[in-house]
């Protein structure tokens, strides 16, 4: 990785893919030149992706923006990733109201935890309260699972 930055791979090749790959789908989305669009898309595309690594300013703001718009499409991922271990349908019935509170509560759990700031002692999981954890959550899942209506 550190020879990757000294050759700028980060700070201009990946940058001006980015852009190009950006720019140059979305005039071929829109296909505003008609026939001749496969010809002026890749230069205009080019030309925008050359004009945005040349300018710091594009630069450092796709630098301070890309990373917070992972951490949210990583949040979304981890959220449907948790959602789909409880569930493996859509439907909305009870245990797919459990998984959804489950999930949200155990994503901004995460969160909070990742982002650096300090949690109660309470809210750390370790093998401690994790036991404890097992301990108060199980016979409620156990007790919820047998007078469920309409279970098996």
């Amino acid at each position: 990785m550190g020879q990757l930055d000294k050759l700028g791979f980060f700070k201009i090749l990946l940058p001006f893919l980015l852009v190009f790959a950006i720019i140059y789908g979305i005039l071929d989305k829109i296909n505003i030149f008609g026939d001749a669009s496969n010809k002026v898309n890749p230069i205009i595309a080019l030309v925008i992706a050359f004009l945005v690594i040349r300018t710091t300013f594009f630069y450092n703001m796709i630098q301070r923006f890309l990373p917070n718009v992972s951490m949210v499409l990583l949040a979304i991922l981890a959220f449907l990733l948790i959602l789909g271990l409880f569930t493996g349908k859509t439907t909305h019935d009870t245990l797919f109201s459990v998984a959804i509170v489950v999930a949200t509560i155990g994503l901004i759990w995460a969160l909070v935890a990742g982002a650096g700031f300090k949690l109660p002692y309470w809210l750390s999981l370790d093998a401690r309260n994790l036991v404890w954890l097992l301990i108060i959550g199980a016979p409620f899942v156990v007790i919820w699972s047998i007078v469920r209506k309409g279970g098996k």
